[in-house]
């Protein structure tokens, strides 16, 4: 099954960040998960090889 969730972020102040941190995103999705299911975040992070999920920026189409 394909599935997606789609979280909007926005910032409270101004400030500078760098375009994309696949690191940071990585992070974020982990703790999201953690705060839902604690069990199904350790297992993904610590049991399986591959992760069964990407983080990416999404494209706005021009229109």
């Amino acid at each position: 099954m394909i599935g997606a969730i789609l979280y909007r972020l926005r910032a409270e102040a101004p400030a500078r960040l760098p375009s994309f941190h696949g690191r940071l995103m990585h992070g974020l999705m982990f703790h999201l998960l953690q705060e839902h299911s604690a069990e199904l975040a350790t297992f993904l992070h610590d049991e399986l090889d591959y992760k069964p999920f990407t983080v990416s920026l999404l494209q706005e189409s021009a229109g």
